[in-house]
């Protein structure tokens, strides 16, 4: 009786899938499975990677979306055995905070078929493979494992492995449907538009679009949905990092009718869409809306953001990177006090155009770099070395003009003796143009928050934003101008003012020193060394060619060539290979308490349960320094870290960092500072404001 016993327990073991066990990782539970019990050569079967997550947890798709990574397989099987590409079951979205990511919350199946050649003559079938997956809930876990299959190969038909059928048979029911529909796509207005022809997607009840390459599409936006007679328009915002438009549009289109749901393989060609003038039908999330105009939540969202704007703008005139240019002008509106109201007025209106005009150009590029592909944000032409060696120099050159060592300086900042005159109204024109230049690696309070939905919108509204940014910025001066009541306030001009004005020369050559230690940082000694030479030539040509009134009619000639070749040497120093930026992290060496951030580095953190401080700064963002010094260094902060086992990550964004810009666009910021209180094993982190005291830092943690 017992000799039965093992004898059935022996059947049992040697099913043909018996070197198939299952693999239990964290959080999920991973194997390989045939259809079949047997294979036979010169014929195929599929296979399939079973991948069981545990209950709230999930794996991901070929794209994963806004992140995760999708599963990946390295086949080793025996010479002449092919394994085909995984057919994916259509995803499902899971949001996760502001992000969307495409995956499966439950158990599911990457089918591919394997092909045994004619003139295989094993006995048996080995297949191994090398499986990589990610399992996420609130955190992520990687885990990789070697699997194994076994079958034996035989003569006879293979006949379906009864324990998998099911399994097989509704995965293939999630695949999507190869069909022929003519489907064409382009890209316009910051969206995505696919036009496709077809009479079989008539009564939806909700539609998804999921591409199958990343960076193409917003994956958390609105898909707005819109039908014409047997015409079916997608309009989808394009994602932030989209680049070029690729040769073909290829992804899955899922799609519930009369309770059904049902998903199929679209591929589109590039060409012309024209959206119908009326839209018939709406869609997002499943939920119908009118889509012909803005919603009333859309439209107060926009002028809640165009008034966070104006704030931000107005309080950018309290950063300390505006102070010189602030103090300039201060100067000029005391001297203007014997100009007409009408002048006055028009001094304001002018120095207003400039300021909102810079930030129109600066915006303008920074759009267009973004839509080129370029990982950045604001502040980013102070991620350049050369662009911070020419603000340098023009800030020397003021500065030396204040200090009299040259004097056509102050018809150029507008400051002059001549306001009135024509090149006055281009002087002030030029202030608000340098103001807005030098403000840049400042961000104000609802700053951040303005600029980061701009860069999201279409042009037209983001430029919109930025006007308001550069109008709220102006806006002190240009009511000053309008109501010469509050002027009377301003002390009136008068012998002090050439001893003021040499006093804030002391300013400018601060500012000049910061610009040469973010330089330094950016590239090396060297390349600071360079520019400090550039200056000392600099102000050799500008003494020079301010003395040249001075000299006789036969030397002037050669004063003005030794200024001129003075100029054009500190010039061409610019395009020293020194000044050319130095790739790598500027934080302090990692420690325990102190790292340097990488995404990899907070994930990891993270997937242990750790308590993470991210501090996403730069050099040249002087509101990050100050921060900084009043309160992340503080005792009382740094105490904190070390008595609440809180790790430290300091991410830099002096020179460009596709990290850090990726983190920075997560949270919908276009520039720093950033920054993020992950509490121990919390789902979502605590978002500070950018200007911090070590109560709000010791409140948060």
């Amino acid at each position: 009786m017992k000799i039965r016993y093992l004898l059935l327990l022996l059947l049992l073991f040697i099913t043909p899938n018996s070197f198939a066990t299952p693999i239990r990782g964290e959080h999920i539970e991973v194997e390989l499975i045939a259809e079949v019990t047997s294979g036979k050569a010169g014929d195929s079967f599929w296979l399939a990677l079973r991948l069981q997550p545990d209950v709230n947890w999930h794996t991901y798709w070929r794209n994963s979306g806004d992140s995760g990574m999708p599963p990946s397989v390295k086949w080793q099987v025996p010479d002449g055995v092919q394994v085909g590409e995984f057919q994916w079951a259509y995803p499902q979205r899971i949001p996760f905070a502001h992000l969307m990511n495409f995956g499966y919350s439950a158990e599911n199946y990457l089918l591919a078929q394997v092909t045994i050649p004619a003139q295989y003559t094993a006995t048996t079938l080995a297949i191994q493979a090398k499986a990589r997956w990610l399992v996420c809930e609130t955190i992520c876990v990687p885990g990789d494992a070697n699997l194994t299959l076994s079958l034996p190969i035989s003569t006879a038909t293979p006949t379906p492995d009864a324990r998998w059928q099911t399994a097989f048979a509704n995965t293939r029911a999630a695949l999507p449907i190869p069909v022929e529909w003519q489907a064409r796509f382009n890209f316009a207005d910051n969206a995505l538009i696919i036009q496709i022809q077809t009479d079989m997607l008539n009564n939806l009840q909700t539609i998804a679009f999921f591409p199958n390459d990343k960076d193409l599409i917003q994956n958390a936006a609105p898909q707005m949905l819109m039908q014409e007679a047997d015409n079916l328009f997608l309009r989808i915002p394009q994602h932030p990092f989209f680049n070029t438009p690729p040769a073909q549009l290829s992804g899955v289109l899922v799609v519930t009718q009369a309770d059904k749901t049902q998903s199929y393989q679209l591929v589109a060609t590039p060409a012309p869409v024209t959206l119908p003038l009326t839209f018939t039908q709406a869609q997002r999330a499943g939920q119908t809306y009118n889509t012909a105009k803005p919603s009333n939540g859309e439209q107060t969202t926009l002028l809640l953001i165009l008034l966070f704007a104006l704030l931000g703008g107005l309080i950018l005139n309290l950063m300390p990177c505006v102070f010189p240019i602030l103090a300039l002008k201060a100067v000029s509106l005391a001297e203007s006090h014997y100009l007409s109201v009408r002048k006055q007025r028009l001094h304001g209106i002018i120095y207003t155009s400039g300021v909102i005009s810079a930030f129109l150009l600066i915006a303008g590029i920074l759009l267009g770099l973004r839509a080129g592909g370029a990982h950045i944000g604001w502040g980013f032409q102070l991620q350049s070395p050369l662009f911070v060696a020419i603000l340098a120099y023009l800030f020397f050159a003021m500065a030396l003009s204040l200090s009299g060592v040259v004097t056509f300086g102050t018809r150029l900042m507008g400051i002059g003796d001549s306001l009135a005159t024509q090149r006055g109204y281009r002087g002030s024109f030029f202030t608000g143009v340098l103001a807005v230049v030098v403000a840049s690696p400042c961000s104000a309070p609802f700053m951040g928050t303005a600029v980061g939905f701009a860069l999201l919108q279409s042009p037209t509204t983001a430029l919109a934003i930025f006007s308001a940014l550069g109008l709220g910025m102006a806006l002190p001066f240009l009511l000053l101008t309008f109501l010469p009541q509050w002027a009377r306030f301003l002390p009136r001009a008068g012998a002090w003012m050439d001893t003021f004005k040499q006093f804030m020369a002391f300013p400018l050559y601060l500012t000049v020193v910061w610009l040469l230690w973010i330089l330094g940082r950016q590239t090396s000694v060297n390349g600071m060394a360079i520019v400090l030479i550039g200056l000392v030539l600099l102000a050799f040509a500008l003494w020079v060619w301010g003395h040249n009134p001075y000299v006789k009619h036969n030397w002037r000639i050669l004063h003005a060539c030794l200024s001129l070749l003075a100029g054009g040497i500190a010039l061409g120093l610019l395009s020293s290979a020194f000044l050319n930026p130095v790739m790598g992290n500027h934080n302090a060496p990692e420690t325990t308490a102190s790292l340097a951030y990488s995404a990899e580095k907070l994930a990891q953190l993270r997937a242990e349960g750790k308590a993470v401080f991210v501090n996403l700064t730069a050099d040249w963002c002087i509101t990050c320094l100050v921060n900084e010094q009043v309160a992340l260094n503080t005792q009382a902060v740094q105490q904190a870290f070390v008595n609440k086992n809180i790790y430290y990550l300091k991410g830099d964004w002096t020179n460009e960092n596709p990290e850090i810009t990726a983190l920075l666009n997560q949270f919908q910021r276009s520039g720093v500072p950033l920054y993020l209180y992950y509490a121990a094993n919390a789902a979502e982190p605590i978002v500070l404001p950018q200007l911090l005291t070590p109560s709000i830092v010791l409140n948060a943690l």
